[in-house]
């Protein structure tokens, strides 16, 4: 997702210094993901992937579509703007961000989630399919595959394993499940739903 030249360091650098502005900056955002996904079109890929590309970080996304968002960042709403997205990643002199660390010792790195306390649940607030289709139709692809990460991922991301794992992914598939019903009603033939975690070291309770 940073572009053959990497343009999206340099447009998030110049929103971060100021230098454009968040109209400019969200459209140049969108530019960027539609022409990445034409190149795929134009490369002769078979089935397409949507939903990958992330104005940050992925994990964080997946986060925020299931409510999981810090009190201490003093979000009223679960559709932050883009400044406090991005507080998220960089936190400010009052409040610290959410740890960043490696993606399976890769050089990628991702925002831990900081999941809600019991008894408070999961809650689905957005729907990445839905957008990512709705890419896809911007740069005219039909044969596209919505990409999602995974429950279980998404919990060991966390930092989330055996007992306390078990605990909590019944109600966060529970949520996935909502969201996947608006598969029913759209015209594509595959789903990617990413799980890495499942080929690491865990638990037979995990399993």
């Amino acid at each position: 997702r940073l572009g053959k030249n990497r343009q999206y360091k340099k447009l998030l650098e110049d929103f971060w210094s100021e230098k454009i502005s968040e109209p400019k900056f969200n459209r140049k955002l969108k530019e960027l993901e539609i022409r990445q996904l034409q190149e795929q079109k134009k490369a002769g890929i078979d089935l397409i992937c949507c939903g990958d590309f992330s104005p940050y970080d992925h994990v964080l996304d997946t986060a925020l579509t299931f409510g999981c968002m810090p009190g201490r960042f003093n979000c009223s709403e679960y559709f932050p703007s883009i400044q406090q997205y991005y507080s998220f990643a960089r936190g400010s002199k009052a409040v610290p961000p959410l740890e960043m660390t490696k993606w399976f010792n890769t050089n990628y790195h991702y925002l831990v989630p900081e999941l809600p306390r019991f008894p408070q649940s999961f809650k689905l607030f957005r729907n990445p399919i839905l957008k990512s289709l709705r890419r896809g139709q911007e740069a005219e692809i039909k044969n596209i595959k919505p990409y999602l990460l995974g429950p279980f991922t998404f919990l060991r991301l966390a930092k989330l394993k055996d007992d306390e794992l078990f605990s909590r992914i019944e109600g966060l598939t529970y949520e996935y499940l909502r969201m996947l019903e608006v598969i029913k009603k759209q015209d594509i033939s595959m789903l990617q739903i990413d799980e890495p975690a499942l080929v690491t070291d865990i638990g037979k309770k995990e399993w």
